[in-house]
């Protein structure tokens, strides 16, 4: 067998591989397109308690989601619940096992950590004994050594060094500090005493000498100065005074002038600033009225129109679409109102045709109350959703709407 035909035979393995990993993905797309998703919706009333669950499920059951909801007038059993199932397989319950299983398994296996521990405790306290038997006499020694030269050295330090300190000092310095201390704190004294009142004496004569100068000379100063010197300082003053109220009165008549003018200047100002608040809000109405009719504009156009009336036409196909298919159960409701509970009659009539004959309505006109056994189911096919999105994306009247509400943005931002 040669190369070529070994090169041959591996690209065809290559290519089986990837024709069936195609062929997987497109039976997978395939799949999610055209198998539909089933939901069922269930709601039920008795008394309080009350209890409400949906489902959802894809592939005959193999995915399955399911969602419930419950109250009871006792208070227990009630409460979220949740689940999700693959091929009827639970994954929370699965989750809840395998927690379990590593429970027991660490409580199951020995601790080889706690025995290491204990024995490497035991060795260190053996070793810790045998070194303190090993340090014992040595420490004996030392305590005995130390004691007997401490006190020795204690004893002959403190004879020697009291006895003396005390007879010395305390015969030559009291003696001393008391004749010094006396001798030098007397003679000071009276020294200082002598000299400071000498001086205060001396200076009290010198101050009244100077009042007494001073006094004088201010009377005869004053008898000196006579009536004519009395008029010349006040014709002085005068003459002063009216040297300067020319320039005083140019320094008034400046400022006066100068208010005026400010007020004068501001008064013509004041239709002007009226023009601009006018202006401004002329402005401002022209610019909303420009935005409204560029959205009366924009709204009553014929591409708008069809746009929109596309919009309500594919959302009512969706709405069709996903709509339950079957509606089973009862329900039995009234008010203390018998008007209201007609009302309520009348909306649900309209209801009846299309729900058929599996479910069944009871009015109550005599008293209020509430039970109900609602269960409805559907399906929804992802390829019908895509179709819808793309027939109204791709549409020219959406496209158009879409480009010309960016455009409208960006003018009212301006704007």
């Amino acid at each position: 067998m040669t190369i070529l035909g070994i090169l041959l035979t591996i690209l065809k393995i290559i290519g089986i591989i990837l024709l069936v990993l195609l062929l997987l993905i497109l039976t997978v797309i395939l799949l999610v397109l055209f198998v539909p998703f089933r939901y069922r919706v269930h709601a039920d009333k008795v008394g309080w308690d009350l209890n409400a669950g949906a489902n959802v499920s894809w592939l005959l059951h193999m995915i399955s989601v399911d969602v419930g909801y419950g109250i009871r007038e006792s208070g227990f059993g009630g409460g979220l619940t949740k689940d999700i199932r693959i091929f009827g397989i639970s994954l929370f319950k699965l989750r809840d096992r395998l927690s379990k299983r590593k429970r027991k398994k660490s409580q199951k296996e020995p601790e080889p950590s706690s025995v290491e521990s204990d024995s490497q405790a035991g060795e260190i306290l053996k070793a810790d004994s045998e070194s303190i038997t090993e340090e014992t006499p040595d420490i004996a020694s030392a305590t005995m050594a130390g004691e007997s030269t401490g006190a020795e050295t204690d004893i002959e330090a403190g004879e020697s060094t009291g006895a003396e300190a005390d007879i010395g000092a305390g015969e030559s310095t009291g003696a001393e500090a008391d004749i010094k201390a006396g001798e030098s704190t007397g003679a000071e004294t009276d020294i200082k005493a002598g000299e400071s009142t000498g001086a205060e004496t001396e200076n009290e004569t010198d101050a009244s000498f100077a009042d007494s100068e001073s006094a004088e000379a201010g009377d005869a100063g004053a008898k000196r100065r006579s009536l004519p010197g009395r008029v010349f300082g006040r014709l002085q003053k005068a003459q002063g005074l009216l040297l300067s109220l020319p320039g005083r009165m140019y320094e008034i008549l400046v400022t006066v002038f100068m208010k005026i003018l400010e007020f004068f200047t501001m008064f013509c100002g004041i239709p002007g600033r009226v023009v601009a608040v006018f202006g401004a809000v002329i402005d401002k109405m022209l610019t909303i009225f420009g935005k409204i009719t560029l959205i009366t504009d924009f709204f009553f156009d014929d591409r708008t129109q069809n746009a929109i009336h596309l919009l309500f036409g594919k959302t009512g196909n969706l709405l069709g679409h996903i709509r339950p298919r079957k509606l089973s159960g009862y329900l039995d409701f009234g008010f203390d109102d018998p008007s209201i509970t007609g009302r309520v009659l009348g909306v649900l009539s309209v209801f009846l045709p299309q729900v058929g004959k599996t479910f069944d309505i009871n009015p109550d006109f005599e008293k209020s109350h509430l039970e109900c056994d609602i269960t409805s189911s559907g399906r929804i096919y992802l390829f019908y959703l895509i179709y819808i999105a793309a027939s109204t994306y791709f549409n020219k009247n959406i496209k158009y709407v879409i480009r010309y509400v960016k455009h409208l943005r960006k003018e009212l931002s301006q704007a």
